[in-house]
């Protein structure tokens, strides 16, 4: 949480031209989405020590799960700084397309 949380913190301070509550909302989604991932996590795990037995909680397996639900999480965080903050950057129109 507390990684994601510093992810989030960047995320908005990168974002050039937002408000404040825009900021905070982007920082602030980084709790739902560390409980909501890890939650997948944890069912990633649960499945995988019923297939193949309990040594899966532990060791590599445990390892590689956290780094890519960290990695997932914060592609995630990315794709929510992105539809909070869309692009402002339009083309620029040329003129009588809009007659045509």
């Amino acid at each position: 949480l507390v990684s994601l949380t510093a992810i989030a913190v960047l995320l908005a301070w990168a974002t050039p031209g937002q408000s404040r509550l825009a900021r905070v909302a982007m920082v602030a989604a980084a709790i739902p989405v560390a409980i909501v991932m890890n939650g997948f996590r944890i069912a990633g795990i649960g499945l995988a020590c019923e297939a193949w037995g309990p040594r899966m909680a532990s060791g590599g397996w445990h390892t590689l799960s956290g780094w890519l639900t960290f990695a997932a999480s914060a592609v995630v965080l990315i794709g929510i700084q992105r539809i909070i903050a869309p692009d402002r950057a339009a083309p620029p129109a040329i003129e009588g397309a809009a007659a045509a």
